[in-house]
């Protein structure tokens, strides 16, 4: 019903998977298509200080109370009820283009039954692997489910097994590939708030999948976009916070803190959920020396700040994340470090308000 009414309004939707990148790419493409004159919607998960974020119209976060009643009167599983609910919200007042984040995988994912004029895969990378599969090819099998027959593609430069898949699902569903290259990202010629270096081409793949969607955006917009807890550096209370929690994201984080901080001493508070191989951060905490805190987060999968404590080798664990902060933050000014929030979106949403970041 809500797909036909789509359809019969034909609002311009631009649906975007992949393991990382997704909510960056999304934001981006969801400030380019106002920067072209359109009342937007933009669906992304996860929240990260309240569910409400997750449901926007030109960067607005729908009401409690009209998300809860939208909810309630959807069916499905929680992802689908909560995708149900962002469409209707969006049809019920007026939005010309929808921003759709796949929530898992992209086969199956509820934001499928919604037509995409253009689909954006990011970077594909190991995550959910007992859900999705245990390689890059599996997992690029379950992500290209979004692609449509003849649909315009955007993606980037990918590990070469996720890149052969990409490229004959397109073939057999007639399909138009896009493929962004740094060259692409370079040209674009914006600098971004975000200090990881995927952010250019997630940028890149957002302005060639609104122009594909028949739009003329404004690029320049970009520079003002904020992409919550991905990278974000307040440079007054010298924190990093980062959420990402697989191996990729991980890289990015440990990349940026070598290029940008290569010099300083660093302060390590994290948490993080069973399940999420984050031994690559312990390693690098090690090499490069730091003190971390470990703690744990309000969520049924969270880790106990003793088990994180375990894996990092940390001496201080404290499940209260507000009080694990107050240390970390008093031991990196003590010392001049860097403090560094990372490893769970959910441990920045808790301190979102103790680090001193704002969602707007």
């Amino acid at each position: 019903m809500l797909a036909a009414l789509f359809i019969k309004n034909a609002m311009k939707i631009i649906q975007i998977a992949g393991t990382n990148g997704k909510g960056s790419v999304a934001t981006y493409v969801a400030a380019l298509m106002q920067s072209a004159g359109m009342r937007t919607g933009l669906f992304t998960s996860p929240h990260i200080v309240r569910k409400e974020e997750r449901i926007r119209i030109n960067g607005e976060c729908i009401p409690e109370r009209e998300m809860d009643a939208l909810f309630e009167k959807a069916e499905g599983n929680y992802f689908t009820k909560l995708t149900h609910a962002a469409m209707k919200w969006f049809a019920e007042n007026g939005v010309q283009c929808a921003v759709l984040e796949v929530g898992l995988g992209g086969k199956k994912d509820p934001t499928n039954l919604y037509p995409a004029d253009v689909n954006v895969i990011t970077r594909i990378g190991i995550d959910h692997a007992e859900i999705l599969g245990d390689t890059i090819e599996k997992i690029a099998e379950e992500k290209c489910g979004i692609i449509r027959k003849g649909g315009f593609v955007v993606t980037q430069e990918q590990r070469r097994g996720a890149m052969r898949i990409i490229e004959r699902t397109c073939a057999m569903r007639s399909a138009e590939l896009h493929v962004v290259t740094k060259r692409d990202a370079e040209e674009l010629g914006v600098e971004l708030r975000a200090l990881g270096s995927s952010q250019p081409i997630n940028a890149a793949m957002a302005m060639t999948a609104v122009e594909l969607a028949g739009l003329k955006p404004q690029p320049g917009c970009l520079s003002r976009v904020r992409i919550p807890a991905r990278l974000e550096y307040d440079r007054e209370r010298d924190i990093l916070i980062d959420g990402g929690h697989n191996a990729d994201a991980i890289e990015e984080l440990t990349q940026c803190l070598d290029e940008k901080f290569a010099e300083r001493d660093i302060v390590l508070l994290t948490a993080g959920m069973h399940g999420k191989d984050v031994s690559s951060l312990a390693e690098y905490a090690k090499k490069r020396g730091a003190k971390v805190f470990a703690s744990a987060v309000k969520n049924e999968r969270s880790r106990s700040a003793e088990e994180t404590a375990r894996i990092f080798g940390a001496e201080y664990a404290e499940d209260e994340s507000s009080k694990a902060f107050q240390m970390a933050e008093k031991a990196a000014k003590s010392s001049g470090a860097l403090l560094v929030i990372a490893g769970s979106f959910y441990l920045a949403g808790e301190l979102e308000e103790l680090a001193g970041f704002e969602i707007k």
